[in-house]
This record gives C-alpha cells, structure tokens and sequence, in this order.
C-alpha cells in the first residue's frame, strides 16, 4: 500500500474511549486479543477500581525515558504532566503492537499512561496508545482508503473485521460506498490520519 499522505480531517461523529475503556483498548494490542473491542461493547462494563491514569498528547521526550504529556482539555483542565516511562514498563504504540522502549513514540502521539504518582512525578508501569471508536457511512473508497461522514480512515494489513453491538464481522475487502461501518482507530501522527485497527459492518435486517 502507496505512503498515505496527510489531510486534514472533519471532526469525527465517534467518541473517546472511557478511561477503563481507553486501557482496555489499548491492551488488546498488548495481549493480541481476538475479540472485538468498541466502546459500545464495553459500555455496560462496571469500571470497578482503576489505576490513576493520564491520557493526553505526548509533546516531548525527555531521554532517556521522561515524558512531557499535554493532559487532553476532555479530561481535564489542559496541562503538562511528567510521566517517568522506566524500561520495566509495558509499551503498546499504535498498530506495531508491542515495543521495547518509549523510543517507538513520537511527539503528537495521543497516549494512556497507567502507573502511580511518587513525589509528584507519575511512573507508568504501562503507556498505551489511545484509540478511537467511531462510526459512519462509507461516502467512496479507493482501495485502501474509506472516506466516510465521519472523516477518512485508512485500512492496513494490520486491521481486521471485527463485530461490536450492531455490527458484524465482514470481510474488509467486499467494504464499499454506502456500508455503515463502526471502526476502532488510531491516529499516526506522522502521516496526520487514521488507521483502523477494528472494523464492524452493520448488515441490514430488512427484507427484500
């Protein structure tokens, strides 16, 4: 697949995941879960008891393992946290999966720190990238690109059909204009565009 180049894009009719759901999310790339993972198949989740997070845009690092993260103004009143990223941390960016080191993260990556704060400092025992769930009609596709009401998502050999309440798991290759999708995505930052991790097709109940 042709280098996407980057675009700018329409707000997205989707959602953040919840901070539980951000977590788990991002975790599926960790363990490589097979299950379909959208905000609405979490919703009805209990968030039970949760490990002090920061979500937000990473700005800067630090080497050899300090974070400048910018608190997301969703979460929180906009800010920027230090976030201490030791090697003995579990690191999940994007569609590679698991790295070794928070050398894989760029600046502009959106992320999920799980840890604990000491002396004012917040050590990750984990840093996640955050994914989106959004949804939408496919307005035209060209190859490997879906523009859709919700703003232009990539497929790759990495994204995988996948069902979520309402939706099921077709085969990403029979996608076309007109088919409602929900989709699991992360945004690079280095090409500035989407790219689904998790694609779910809604198929019509209604007769001939």
């Amino acid at each position: 697949m042709s280098q996407p180049q980057g675009n700018a894009r329409r707000p997205m009719s989707g959602q953040k995941l919840t901070r539980r759901q951000m977590l788990k999310a991002a975790g599926a790339t960790i363990i490589g879960g097979g299950a379909a993972i959208f905000a609405k198949s979490l919703a009805a989740e209990s968030a039970g008891e949760e490990a002090p997070l920061v979500v937000g845009t990473l700005e800067r690092i630090e080497p050899p393992d300090l974070l400048h993260v910018s608190t997301d103004p969703a979460q929180s009143p906009a800010k920027t946290t230090l976030v201490k990223a030791p090697d003995t941390a579990t690191f999940s960016r994007g569609l590679q999966g698991v790295v070794n080191d928070v050398d894989a993260f760029v600046p502009g990556d959106k992320v999920v720190a799980e840890g604990e704060w000491e002396d004012g400092l917040f050590v990750a025992t984990a840093l996640m990238s955050l994914y989106y769930s959004i949804e939408g009609e496919i307005i035209e596709r060209d190859q490997e690109r879906l523009e859709t009401t919700a703003g232009t998502i990539l497929l790759t050999p990495e994204s995988e059909k996948a069902a979520a309440a309402g939706y099921e798991a077709i085969s990403l290759d029979e996608l076309a204009a007109g088919d409602e999708i929900a989709a699991l995505v992360w945004n690079d930052p280095t090409i500035n565009t989407y790219l689904a991790a998790k694609v779910g097709t809604r198929v019509s109940t209604e007769g001939p």
